[in-house]
């Protein structure tokens, strides 16, 4: 058995060393003769700002780029016995470097405060999927490491490796339309799968082959982010995507994965999701996941789905984006009821760093009384 240092820092770059060492031919040892490989979705982020970012630093080697967000959330609901308004904000700084052909090192820190209104309405979903406060119980607020890892591709291409600390939702249940909680729907349910039941943030290494419209991935992760013995309980996942009509009026992404939890012994789940434009004009999302019965009963769900439509409002720097999307999450247990959700966007880009969206969410089946709920918020996003 091969156990790491406790301090979770030096787990994670022991781990990133025993993988380098590994690699037979680094890329970074070679220069490019090559056209560029295809970026293909969900290849590096599921927030699309950070994987814009990622795209623009391979373009620049040797250089250390800093950007970064900030971002508020009010919410509110309304109703008997149901008023509630709450507050949630967080600021992101990202720091990344190219170090050689196609390979790159990326820290994503991170400070939140509030919990939304997660900490009262009693839902198997998320209300506020960038809601977590990371503060003390002093009441002072803490910066803490979202991501920090290294993407090294092999000298010819064909297989890519990221190692370090991973967000596995980054690479895995992703998709164009519904996978960004600071851009997109800011239910949880529109995020992710609500069954899919991926550890937080830990170490671990995702491997991914790219050939042609086909790409084949596969991951493994700690269950926690201790960096402890972090070979013991590993969650593994993994699957293939297809692309179709790249950048095209037709343009759809296709995927399917599988996994299994290391914390419950035989246990697993398996899920697919899609988008589809059509026509250029619009576009919409479908995804649903499973998982096998010990799995369930660990996580608290059996099985969710989830649907939904997006109409981008023009084609300016300041165009509207609107989305529409409903969903049912099944909670584990024979006398279980589905909750269903639901959730309207429009998000308004006032200029390249700031744009502003209002949303409508709705719960039904909501626990402890609550019933059916609707939510009211504004996410306002400043970028830089």
């Amino acid at each position: 058995m091969i156990c790491l240092p406790r301090n979770p820092v030096s787990g994670w770059f022991v781990l990133l060393l025993l993988v380098c060492v590994g690699c037979a031919v680094p890329s970074w040892a070679h220069e490019p003769d090559s056209p560029d490989q295809p970026d293909h979705d969900g290849q590096r982020s599921r927030r699309q700002r950070v994987a814009e970012l990622l795209q623009e630093y391979l373009s620049s080697p040797g250089v250390i780029n800093l950007n970064g967000s900030a971002m508020g959330i009010l919410q509110g609901s309304f109703g008997d016995d149901q008023d509630l308004a709450t507050a949630t904000g967080s600021f992101d700084l990202f720091l990344a470097a190219r170090l050689g052909d196609h390979s790159l090192f990326f820290i994503d820190l991170e400070s939140a405060g509030g919990e939304g209104p997660n900490a009262h309405i009693p839902t198997v979903n998320s209300l506020n999927d960038d809601a977590g406060s990371t503060g003390d119980e002093d009441g002072f607020d803490r910066l803490h490491v979202r991501e920090v890892w290294a993407e090294i591709p092999t000298a010819n291409h064909a297989v890519t490796f990221t190692v370090g600390k991973i967000d596995l939702t980054n690479y895995f249940d992703t998709n164009h339309l519904a996978n960004d909680e600071t851009s997109q729907f800011i239910t949880g349910a529109f995020v992710n799968s609500a069954a899919l039941a991926t550890p937080d943030n830990s170490p671990g290494v995702r491997m991914r082959a790219d050939r042609g419209s086909l790409a084949f991935q596969f991951a493994a992760s700690s269950s926690d982010n201790s960096g402890d013995r972090i070979f013991d309980q590993l969650f593994a996942i993994g699957g293939v995507g297809f692309a179709h009509d790249a950048d095209g009026a037709w343009h759809g992404n296709y995927r399917g994965y599988g996994y299994a939890s290391g914390e419950v012994h035989g246990a697993g789940g398996y899920g697919f999701s899609l988008d589809q434009l059509f026509a250029g004009q619009v576009a919409a999302f479908f995804r649903w996941s499973h998982n096998a019965s010990g799995l369930a009963e660990a996580s608290g769900v059996d099985w969710a789905w989830s649907s939904g439509l997006q109409f981008d409002l023009g084609a300016s720097e300041t165009a509207s984006t609107l989305g529409a999307a409903f969903g049912e999450t099944r909670p584990f247990g024979e006398s279980a009821e589905s909750e269903f959700v639901g959730e309207l966007y429009l998000r308004r880009q006032i200029n390249e760093w700031v744009h502003l969206s209002p949303h409508l969410q709705f719960v039904d089946e909501a626990g402890a009384g609550w019933g059916r709920v609707v939510i009211v918020g504004m996410r306002t996003k400043f970028e830089f």
